[in-house]
């Protein structure tokens, strides 16, 4: 069967240029869609060719003159069909956008209703030159012949000093305080080691553009059993006001939490894992995207937490933060009789979950309290009922899915083994849509891709 090409349509008139990448879900035809800027539709009808999953997209050149500041761009569909079926199922999905050039973050939509889903795009009057994803580096990584990384060890903190400072290559032992701290605008952490014990790992505050790459952060001295930490303060990664943040191929061990941002927007979180993070509550995540972090990203992950060697609460929080996307990512293991595997709380709307596997949860696997969250492609297995880890039963009886706000729904949904067959899904309110079944047959996604392998030489 030959793959059906994208097309390239432009709309609209003006100096800026918002262009979207679009794909289908096709079913008794193509998916027809409209476009619109701050609630003004831009050209008339469009129909989608694309199909998703063939590798291909349809470009979208929407062109316009907006003032300086946010926009908020909606895409609607028009003729949206249901057949009963996952596989017979008309949906439209926005994978990607840039404006003026520069990538927009929380973009990626999957529009699956008539109800329109957006994003926002910023205005700042001139057209951007996109940034890569990694930064040019600025001297060969010393190297043995081996293939390690050769790092110099020191026991004393690192405090940035300047903007664009490169923190690089070295093992750093830190018995009190924070082992890094950046307070300085796109600086660069890179090839570090870093064992911490009564304050951060890293820790970002009042610092927009800060990247931290191919590193490995570690509690020296965490607690045994599923007691809690000594304090909600030791966590591997934490961030506050850090705009446009960058974590990627990062490994964290043991903290109260593992990553932990707030008021934080546009971060990107890339290929990092976690293991056994100790809480007390209400830390106890691996990673935490809070308080205004608006549109920020999660994707390529694996965490796995022991039962008996952690005290997690949500493995996964998005908190009063919008347009936050989760994809491509395995949990497994959760010992709270409160906690999920990936929840959504306080104004939280706009998120996306996309293929992602929940394993050995206890008190549920996907949940949201927050508006217009969409769960698709998510899976459950090998549920527990916590009797092996003290900390109590499970608050829900076991439950794999729940809605607990309006415009939540759940596609391609399945479970296999859950921790009461009897309690499935539970909703206060109705969802959205929802497409959940069991699949016997179904084994976790393979998730070497997101893990590391470190060889550093000291």
């Amino acid at each position: 069967m030959a793959i059906t090409q994208g097309k390239t349509t432009t709309i609209g008139s003006g100096s800026d240029t918002l262009v979207l990448k679009v794909t289908q879900n096709a079913y008794q035809g193509d998916a027809q869609y409209a476009v619109y800027v701050d609630g003004k539709q831009v050209g008339g009808t469009l129909t989608a060719q694309a199909l998703r999953g063939s590798g291909q997209s349809d470009t979208v050149e929407i062109r316009g003159s907006w003032a300086t500041g946010n926009h908020n761009v909606s895409v609607k569909l028009l003729n949206d069909l249901y057949g009963g079926s996952a596989s017979d199922d008309r949906n439209l999905y926005v994978e990607s956008a840039t404006f003026n050039g520069a990538a927009v973050s929380g973009s990626n939509l999957y529009v699956n209703s008539p109800r329109a889903k957006s994003f926002t795009v910023n205005d700042t009057g001139s057209v951007t030159t996109p940034i890569p994803d990694v930064p040019p580096v600025s001297a060969p990584t010393p190297i043995d012949p081996a293939g390690g990384i050769k790092l110099t060890k020191t026991t004393a903190p690192i405090k940035s000093s300047y903007a664009g400072q490169v923190i690089e290559n070295m093992d750093i032992w830190v018995e009190n305080g924070n082992a890094i701290q950046v307070t300085h605008d796109n600086v660069i952490v890179r090839n570090v080691r870093v064992h911490h014990k009564t304050g951060d790992g890293i820790n970002v505050t009042n610092a927009k553009g800060v990247k931290i790459f191919n590193s490995e952060i570690i509690n020296t001295d965490p607690p045994t059993g599923t007691a809690g930490e000594t304090s909600t303060s030791i966590i591997n990664i934490e961030a506050l006001n850090a705009p446009n943040l960058t974590i990627s191929h990062v490994t964290v061990r043991d903290g109260s939490s593992g990553i932990y941002i707030q008021q934080s927007p546009n971060a990107v979180i890339d290929h990092v894992e976690g293991y056994n993070f100790h809480g007390g509550f209400p830390r106890g995540q691996f990673v935490q995207i809070a308080s205004n972090s608006d549109g920020s990203k999660l994707s390529n992950f694996y965490t796995k937490s022991d039962l008996n060697n952690s005290r997690t609460e949500d493995n996964i929080n998005v908190y009063h933060s919008n347009n936050v996307t989760i994809e491509n990512g395995v949990v497994d293991g959760n010992n709270s009789s409160t906690g999920v595997g990936v929840l959504f709380e306080g104004d939280s709307s706009g998120g996306i979950v996309r293929n992602v596997d929940v394993v050995r949860q206890t008190n549920g696997g996907f949940s949201s309290y927050s508006n217009n969250v969409d769960f698709f492609d998510v899976r459950v297995f090998d549920g527990h009922m916590n009797g092996a880890s003290g900390r109590g039963a499970p608050a829900s009886n076991g439950l794999s899915f729940a809605v607990t706000a309006s415009g939540v729904g759940y596609d391609d949904a399945t479970y296999t083994r859950p921790a009461n067959s009897k309690n499935i899904f539970w909703g206060s309110q109705p969802a959205e849509f929802r497409d959940i079944r069991e699949d016997a047959g179904a084994t976790v996604m393979n998730y070497s891709n997101f893990t590391n392998e470190w060889n550093w030489i000291v």
